[in-house]
């Protein structure tokens, strides 16, 4: 029988403990409620009759619809689908046992060398490569979980053209005379909208799109890209130039809002590189010290031996402030001249005046750790930010030691910026768009370049994706399923600029297309696709 609960009266003092509004203001209900297992519109049970009486009942419902389902589908089944052994067992594949092979993660900034774990042809597990040059075997959260998108069920699998399903023979018809129009026109009206390109295979196929198809034009765009960090150093060091930190050889860092330790990435291995100024064995070890300016609470300023909060309007103002004293202390009148350039509405105030003082400190220390110093600018900061970071550390001597330069992807001058594509559309210029990026323009683009107002004014747009449910492949022209990059032949480089192979471990579970491939068929003569499944193999459930 049902148990009925004896719930304590209510203290008449102290604090009280309610779980509803009705139970606070004494409402009748709530008492029948707190006696009730369950509430209006659930099954109750109050008797033993009852309990019977519904047992009997659910099982007459479940012997009538099994006994109908028996007669009415008797001829639908499975197809039969044999377990063949192999006739020639695959090297070094032995069933339960893991296999290992070296590849790496493409993306933005850099690859990330990976070790894959395969079972029996599957691939189940990432870890980092150890034996990698530019890798100490670590990885991060988000390359770990990257190979849940390998058999994530939402994952892009047909063709679709004009929000149809269709097939993969059916595009690259469409591919082949599209080819033939944009030979006859020099590639005029051909637009190519790719992310950060790392892949030196990636590079060399748009250059030579760029030669047969000298009217075409390429543009970049990534929504969380370092982009005024990227454009701050074409103009300093030229184009294409980005930084790699190595905080191994920091002995004083200062931070203005990068989160260098979260989501900012400034190097291969930064993480481990900072962690390794933290060990100190014996009395005569001494640790690295990090400074954080700051408008959120972060990883690295969780890490922080002094941590400032301030808002993030202000954060420009304490870059000129910092840059000043440092200009101050060192005498260098190239980043006098670059502080006072920059234009800001006020001079700095965090509302406390110990702020300052801490300022001081802080540049004093730095300019202490000449050469063994940097100062780091968020990624999302502003370009004039960046520029007086890239002054400071010029005056610190940063460069050369704790800052390196490297050559990524295209440089400035090859491409355009989402802006570019914009105006050029809205102009009639761009008749065919090649979407080859990870992100989704329709969503992640700034609010007033009005995104859907300029792929209306496109022709035909082509999507490499790997989800056709985005706004972009559904009310694109052609939605091509894209490859995981454990699908796939490739190359990227580290973030320090080691070359690095991608190798597939498995054969693409639907038939998907690699950018490599797609960028390869539009520069073909031929008239079919480098790669096509095998014909007689089901495709994987």
């Amino acid at each position: 029988m049902k148990r009925v609960w004896q719930h304590p009266e209510e203290p008449k003092t102290g604090k009280r403990l309610w779980r509803s509004i009705g139970q606070l203001t004494g409402q009748p209900a709530s008492k029948t409620w707190l006696d009730r297992e369950f509430q209006d519109g659930a099954a109750e049970m109050r008797s033993e009759g009852e309990l019977e009486s519904s047992r009997r009942t659910f099982m007459k419902i479940m012997s009538a619809s099994s006994a109908l389902a028996g007669l009415g589908l008797v001829g639908c089944r499975r197809p039969e689908v044999y377990i063949k052994p192999y006739a020639k067992a695959p090297e070094w594949v032995i069933p339960g046992r893991i296999l290992y092979y070296a590849s790496a993660m493409p993306r933005p900034g850099g690859g990330t060398p990976l070790v894959v774990n395969t079972t029996e042809g599957r691939p189940t597990h990432l870890q980092g490569n150890k034996l990698h040059p530019d890798s100490n075997g670590g990885i991060d959260s988000q390359a770990t979980a990257s190979i849940l998108n390998l058999y994530d069920p939402d994952r892009a699998r047909e063709f679709v053209s004009q929000g149809k399903v269709s097939n993969r023979g059916e595009f690259f018809k469409f591919l082949d005379a599209k080819k033939k129009e944009l030979a006859a026109a020099g590639g005029k009206g051909l637009a190519i909208l790719t992310d950060e390109v790392v892949s030196p295979t990636r590079v060399r196929l748009l250059t030579a799109l760029q030669t047969k198809y000298p009217q075409a034009k390429i543009y970049r765009y990534e929504a969380f890209g370092p982009e005024n960090i990227r454009t701050a150093y074409a103009k300093a060091f030229g184009p294409g130039v980005m930084p790699s930190h190595r905080l191994d050889k920091a002995d004083v860092i200062f931070s203005l809002d990068a989160d260098f330790l979260g989501d900012d990435r400034i190097g291969g291995n930064s993480t481990p590189q900072f962690m390794s100024g933290r060990k100190a064995e014996t009395s005569a070890d001494s640790m690295n010290r990090l400074y954080t300016v700051e408008s959120n609470y972060t990883l690295t300023g969780g890490m922080a031996d002094h941590r400032m909060r301030v808002p993030a309007s202000q954060t420009l103002k304490v870059a000129v402030r910092l840059a000043t004293l440092i200009a101050g202390a060192t005498g260098d009148t190239a980043l006098a001249t670059a502080a006072a350039a920059v234009k800001v509405n006020g001079a700095f105030d965090a509302g406390r005046a110990d702020y300052d003082q801490w300022l001081k400190c802080a540049a004093d220390d730095l300019v202490s750790k000449k050469g063994k110093a940097v100062v780091i600018p968020g990624s999302h900061q502003s370009e004039a930010l960046a520029l007086l970071a890239i002054a400071i550390n010029q005056a610190l001597g940063a460069f050369g030691t704790v800052v390196e330069l490297r050559q990524t992807g295209l440089p400035e001058t090859q491409c355009g910026n989402i802006q570019d594509l914009a105006k050029d559309a809205a102009a009639g210029g761009v008749d065919t768009l090649l979407v080859v990026s990870e992100g989704d323009p329709s969503l992640d683009t700034p609010a007033d370049l009005k995104w859907a107002a300029v792929q209306a004014a496109i022709k035909n747009v082509v999507v490499l994706s790997t989800r056709h449910r985005t706004t972009l492949a559904r009310t694109a022209t052609w939605a091509v399923p894209a490859t995981h990059f454990l699908e796939q032949w490739g190359d990227t480089r580290s973030f320090e600029g080691t070359y690095t192979i991608v190798q597939p471990m498995i054969l693409p579970l639907f038939g998907n297309v690699s950018d490599h491939e797609l960028l390869n068929a539009l520069l073909s003569n031929e008239d079919t696709p480098p790669y096509q499944p095998p014909t007689d193999l089901p495709l994987a459930p």
